[in-house]
Order: structure tokens, then C-alpha cells, then sequence
């Protein structure tokens, strides 16, 4: 039996200009409590858009008729909800030209309803942020990369990317060589290169921060971004945006 819608003052607009897509997604959200509509792309999407209660936005990018960029960057143009992307079946939204910028969150094919359900209410009741913009990189924090200007993809391995996070927790200002390490210890271990029988987290800690470093290069002013303080520790020498 399908819970009760628990928000009647916000829907979920799904788009995607295939009608089975929409029957699909719209029944699923409503199972599981989350009011939701449907819209093709074009001049319905413009009449749909213009609603004041929608809580967020699903595009479907394999659409069979376009490019998945176009909605995308349309719909942000003109809608300030989160936007969640389901891109086609094995494809990171990384890969879709000019989608990595403009997505809140998104999800590849084949996924779980339930995973999708939970990913909107997060979006929806303002989640943790999914990316933090610094200089002239975004950290996307879902898919624990750096997204530069140009919409490369700079992978990182676990323990650059929970450094990385745990150091634009507090820009500009040092985390010590010792609580850089407690970070990855807390860590939990999540592929090979990361478990302590690889290495200690000494040499991981000194590994990761030398490539996160290169990584990261210089910023718009030319210095380092990340920089090396001796004793002090390590910090990211960029102010972040207003959140």
C-alpha cells in the first residue's frame, strides 16, 4: 500500500518527452509519498515552468529526439528548484556535455525508485550541499570529483577527496598535519589504495596532499591553492562563495 502524500505545497515536475518515461517515474514517486507531474520538453515545459509550487525538477536525458544539455540548462534558466538528471543506462552525468555544471544531483540507469525518492526529498528539504565552488574548481561532493571551469573531470581517489573536503570546511584557515591524518583514520576504508595495510596513513596522508596539490595547480591569483604552512599544517587559500 503507497504512503500518504506528505507535502501538498510542492511537486516534483518530472520531464521527459517520452510518455512511458512519465507514467513510470510519476506513479513511483506518488508509492512513496511525493507529489509529482509530468511534462514533455517545448512549449508545454515553458507553461509547466511557470508554476510557483514545484519542489523539484527530474529530466530524463536519454531522450530520443535531442540533446539532454538543452532542457537542462533551460530549466535552470527559468526555475530555481534543485534539478535531479537520470542519464542514460551507464552514463555518469559527468559525461554528458555541460550537465556536470548545471545538476544538483543526478542518477544513471538503471536505479532504484527508492533511491530516487530519497535523493528528491533531500533536494527538496535542502540536503547537504552538493557542490562547493572554490576558485575555479567545483567539488562535487556526490560524485566525490573536481568539475573545472571548462567541465573537465578531475578524479579523485578517497583520501584526496576527503582531505580536500575536510580543508574547504575551513578555508584559509590551517588543519595540522595530525588532523589531517585523523581524517582519513575516521575514514572508513572504501577500495584498496585506501586500507591501512596498504600504507600507513602517514605516507597516505603526504601521498594524497602532494597529488591534491598537483591536482589542484594554481588559482586565478597564481599562487598555489593548496598550500603548506611548515608546522601550521595545510590549508586552501581561496574564500568560498556565499552559500
Amino acid at each position: 500500500m503507497g504512503s500518504a502524500v506528505t507535502n501538498e505545497m510542492s511537486y516534483v515536475l518530472v520531464v521527459a518527452d517520452d510518455a512511458r518515461m512519465r507514467d513510470l517515474l510519476i506513479p513511483c514517486l506518488l508509492e512513496r509519498g511525493i507529489a509529482a507531474r509530468g511534462s514533455a520538453t517545448g512549449a508545454v515545459l515553458d507553461v509547466a515552468l511557470q508554476a510557483r509550487d514545484i519542489g523539484a525538477v527530474v529530466i530524463d536525458l536519454d531522450a530520443p529526439d535531442g540533446d539532454g544539455a538543452i532542457p537542462g540548462r533551460y530549466v535552470k534558466a527559468r526555475c530555481a528548484a534543485p534539478l535531479l538528471l537520470l542519464t542514460p543506462r551507464g552514463e555518469p552525468a559527468e559525461n554528458v556535455p555541460g550537465e556536470a555544471w548545471i545538476a544538483d544531483d543526478y542518477l544513471s540507469k538503471p536505479f532504484d525508485a527508492d533511491t530516487l525518492a530519497h535523493r528528491l526529498r533531500t533536494l527538496m528539504h535542502g540536503g547537504a550541499q552538493a557542490f562547493i565552488a572554490f576558485d575555479r574548481w567545483r567539488l562535487n561532493r556526490r560524485g566525490r570529483h573536481l568539475i573545472a571551469q571548462d567541465n573537465t573531470i578531475v578524479m579523485l581517489s578517497n583520501a584526496e577527496f576527503d582531505l580536500l573536503e575536510a580543508l574547504l570546511a575551513t578555508p584559509r584557515e590551517p588543519l595540522t598535519l595530525a588532523a589531517l591524518r585523523a581524517v582519513l583514520t575516521d575514514a572508513a576504508p572504501r577500495d584498496a589504495t585506501d586500507r591501512p595495510d596498504h600504507r600507513d596513513h602517514r605516507d597516505l596522508t603526504d601521498l594524497a596532499l602532494a597529488n591534491l596539490a598537483r591536482k589542484l595547480g594554481n588559482g586565478r591569483a597564481g599562487a598555489a591553492l593548496l598550500c603548506g604552512l611548515g608546522d601550521k599544517g595545510y590549508m586552501i587559500d581561496v574564500p568560498l562563495p556565499p552559500s
